[in-house]
């Protein structure tokens, strides 16, 4: 009969549409970021992540000192704004640093750890003259001296004695 064949085929495409329109709904819902809230359980709290920051910067320096040490010459202008904006964050640990270090009980630990967070930003701010000449040389000499910087803040973190 017509009426029941047009009847079926109305309902599919209904079905269709439908699944259609479901599936759109599913893979747009994915798109959304993540929020990320401590209290939930998803996210570091403030002491870890700023260890994190620390040890991640550390090992960017290692990379871009790789590549600077490599083929500084081969780097276009893209490349050493790039390492600009890298020491802008190396500028920036300084401020993790002096927070991670107040919790420090011995006085000169807490001396040495904000003479090396000033360090830290007097470096960055150096080292971006060569950045700017494009100075490979230069410009690993301060990476180095950054990363000792760094070790050094790091091993005012531990605290298990020696003997063990």
């Amino acid at each position: 009969h017509p009426a029941l064949f047009l009847s079926h085929q109305r309902r599919k495409i209904l079905q269709t549409g439908l699944m259609g329109v479901a599936g759109i709904l599913v893979s747009t819902s994915a798109v959304f970021p993540a929020n990320a809230d401590v209290s939930d359980g998803n996210a570091l709290p403030e002491g870890a992540a700023q260890f994190g920051r620390v040890l991640r910067t550390k090992e960017d320096l290692a990379l871009i000192a790789k590549r600077v040490s490599t083929s500084a010459t081969d780097m276009d202008k893209k490349e050493w704004d790039g390492v600009s904006q890298f020491l802008r964050r190396v500028y920036a640990l300084s401020e993790d640093m002096k927070s991670m270090s107040s919790g420090f009980s011995e006085a000169d630990k807490k001396t040495r750890a904000a003479e090396l967070s000033s360090a830290i930003q007097k470096l960055a701010r150096a080292a971006d003259s060569p950045v700017g000449s494009q100075n490979g040389k230069e410009f690993l000499a301060f990476a180095k001296k950054i990363d000792s910087t760094i070790d050094e803040f790091l091993s005012l973190l531990q605290d298990v004695p020696d003997e063990l």
